[in-house]
Formats: structure tokens, sequence, C-alpha cells
């Protein structure tokens, strides 16, 4: 999936409709059952848990223990090659990129209540377009503070510079460097659990300040009409009706407020809501996850801007065909911001599927196919996007991971060829953790 500047948002079903038939991949994966025994070499692994989220105590991290915490330390070196790495049609440059990504997590070993601290850094540099090069960091805090046995408190705060993709749906042209930007987001929630109702009720607060960047053939681009605060607000509410089984309604609201007046003297001020209903938690004993239908709605101040409105279904879910095969599978709709004189958002409908599968128990394989529509509201502008991936993971033992991968990227646009591309990418990656 691709970026998208919403905070909250909620799968849903598009007009993208898969061709394999459900007796197909039944028929592999059974196959790959039967072939494996349907065991993963030996081990007794339960059901309900993806191949990618299990425990392996031979190749996990072991940690550091500070009193009640554990300190987790990890650096991340890879090698790349780009064969287009402006992302685009005509023109295309190709080169080898290398990166370096240390980071650290600081948890909590409590019985009650729990705290998490992060921080990391991704400094990236390109042999032959320096200009390209970049460093990113950012740190991040997680806590819960548990009440009773009932109900807890939930809270996230967490600061990121980062770099926005030369893909980007919104990255503009006629800049001659990488778009740069830093992001903060603070939110809260509370939890309640009684018998057979749940409820959570909670907010965010996401304010994205953009910097300047050079323009192709001199000058710089004025960016500050990209900077925005984003506001929002969820309820949710859910009776389980068995084990495993529960309905939800949700809610959201979300006002996004732009501190710069733009070009022409419009600001892109918004205020939205989403109103779903849906199935949570074990659909059955071999797939988890939830489905949904809803309705989507964000209206623009400016009468510039088309308002936006439509019927939104989607899901999230997870298969476990056997204990060494996870497939997943999500769907989503939303209504991201745009760059686009005239167009104040974009009605973004989007689908992927993945498959994670352990050919031993240190060899972890990973597919992974996205189908994306873009529809930019208030102009002829439609984009279509398919991205596909491949890749093979391989935990040495519990302080080194390697990992070979390969991704291709492909944008077809009614706006014209210069919002075109394909784009290969394959890295090769060592990972240092303790």
């Amino acid at each position: 999936m691709h970026s998208n500047d919403s905070r909250h948002s909620v799968y849903r079903f598009g007009d993208f409709t898969t061709r394999t038939s459900s007796r197909s991949w039944s028929a592999l994966f059974a196959a790959i059952a039967l072939l494996t025994g349907g065991v993963a070499h030996g081990q007794d692994l339960e059901r309900g848990q993806g191949v990618m989220d299990r425990s392996r105590p031979d190749y996990d991290a072991p940690g550091i223990r500070l009193g009640s915490f554990l300190l987790y330390s990890a650096g991340e070196a890879r090698v790349a090659y780009d064969d287009n790495i402006f992302a685009t049609d005509t023109g295309k440059k190709d080169d080898a990129v290398f990166t370096l990504a240390p980071s650290v997590l600081l948890e909590s070993d409590w019985t009650q209540h729990a705290i998490s601290i992060t921080a990391d850094s991704s400094s990236t540099l390109y042999a032959s377009h320096g200009d390209e090069s970049r460093t990113n960091w950012g740190f991040a805090g997680d806590g819960r503070l548990d009440l009773f046995k009932s109900s807890n408190i939930t809270t996230s705060l967490g600061y990121r510079d980062l770099t926005e993709d030369r893909q980007s749906t919104n990255s503009l042209l006629l800049i001659d460097e990488p778009t740069e930007y830093d992001r903060f987001d603070a939110s809260g929630a509370w939890n309640y659990r009684l018998n057979r109702v749940s409820a959570s009720l909670g907010g965010g607060f996401t304010r994205l300040n953009y910097d300047d960047t050079p323009a192709v053939g001199g000058g710089s681009v004025d960016l500050d009409f990209r900077d925005r605060d984003i506001a929002d607000g969820v309820a949710r509410l859910g009776y389980s009706f068995a084990a495993g089984h529960s309905a939800f309604v949700q809610g959201v609201v979300s006002d996004r407020d732009y501190r710069t007046i733009a070009a022409g003297g419009v600001k892109r001020d918004s205020f939205g809501y989403q109103i779903v209903a849906g199935w949570a938690s074990e659909i059955s004993n071999l797939i988890a996850g939830e489905v949904y239908v809803g309705y989507i709605d964000r209206d623009y101040d400016s009468a510039t801007f088309d308002d936006v409105s439509d019927v939104t279904v989607g899901l999230d879910l997870e298969w476990y065909v056997t204990e060494l095969a996870t497939v997943r599978a999500k769907a989503s709709r939303g209504v991201p911001d745009s760059t686009t004189s005239g167009v104040g958002g974009i009605l973004r409908s989007a689908v992927a599927l993945g498959i994670d599968y352990e050919l031993m128990p240190n060899v972890l394989l990973h597919g992974d196919v996205s189908y994306e529509h873009n529809n930019f509201q208030g102009s002829s502008r439609d984009d279509d996007w398919v991205s596909t991936g491949v890749g093979v993971q391989y935990l040495v033992n519990r302080y080194l991971n390697l990992d070979l991968e390969y991704g291709f990227d492909h944008r077809v646009s009614d706006a014209g060829s210069g919002f075109d591309f394909e784009r290969n990418r394959v890295s090769l990656g060592f990972r240092l953790q303790h």
C-alpha cells in the first residue's frame, strides 16, 4: 500500500476483483500441507498465529535485561539496485543505493501496565546521484495503563523526520531533490470490555510540516501550502455473540486544518467522517480479522474543491492455510489530501494480497501484490497503480538475519505521460540484532 495521510483509515473494498478462485488457492495450499505433513518441522504450532508473527526462540533477538525492562538494539545494512530512481517514464536514471539503519527498543516486562520507547534512523546514499541521499530519523513512545480488569488507557507519542518517495502520488514533478518533511503524532484511547460488550473512545493529533525544496532549473518550491494539522476522534462499540465472534460499529471524525493559504488564495481545510459496521475477530478457526461496510464523507471549506461522499466496504483478514502458510488480504478506501491544483482530495481504493511461507524454521518466504485506484475529485485524472514484491529471509542465528527482496511498481495515469512510470528494485540486507 502506498502512503496515505489519513491517520484513521478503515479498510474498504473497491472495484477490484481477484481472478483466482478460492478453490484454486485451497488446492495449492492443500498440496503444500500434504508435502509438509501439516506441521512446521516437528513443532507443535498453534493456529491463529501468522508465519511472520510467530515466536522463534532460537532466532529471536535475546535483548539485554535492565531491571524490569528489556533493551533491544539492531543495525541494518542494505545494498540495492533501482532502475528508475526518479520514477519517470522517460529519461530513466538507475543507481546503486546503500542504506544504514540502526534502531533501539526499550520495553517493559511487567505483569500490569506497559511502556515502550523506540528510536531509529536511516541513512540512504546514492552512488551516482548524491542529491538524492538523505538521513531520516525518529522516536516514539507507547504506554498502557491498566484500570481494574475491564479497561485500560493507551497512549502514543512520536516524531519523525521523513523524506517523501519520488513515486508518491503527491510528489511534485518540477522538484530537483526529494521533499523533506517532519511529522508529529499524539494519540490516546480508553478501552473497555465487560462480558460481551466492548467499547473504545479515543482521538489523535498529527502535525505535518514540509520543507521548501530546490526546483529544477534553480530556485526553490515553497511547500508551506502542504503544512497542516489533523485532529481525529474515534468511537467503537462491539458485542460478542460467541467466543471469537463479535459485531461492531465504528465512527471516525477528522478535521484537517491547513496553516497556509495556497496559490490563488485558497485553503484546503476540510472536515470528514466515516461510519462503518462489521464483523470482527475469528470468523472461523482458520481465518481472523474483520470485514465491514459503511459510508465516508469529506467536505471542503472552499468551493474550489469537490466534496467527497461514497459507500465503503473493506476487509483485513489473515487465512491460516496451514501452520506453514499464511495468506493476508486487505482492502481500503479513504480520501487523502491532494497537491494537484483544483483538487482537494483523492478517492483512493486499494486492495492487497500477500502470502507468507515457512520453508524451514529459519527460512521465510513472502510474496505480495497490490492494486490501487486514485480518482482525483474535481478533475479527469485517474491513476491505476500495481505493485508486486517477493522476498526471502534467512535467520542465521539470534544475532544475524539476511534477506533478499525484489519489488516492481507500475503506474498509469490519465494526467499524461509525465505521471506514468515503471520501477524495479532489488536489495540485499544484513541485520545485526541483540
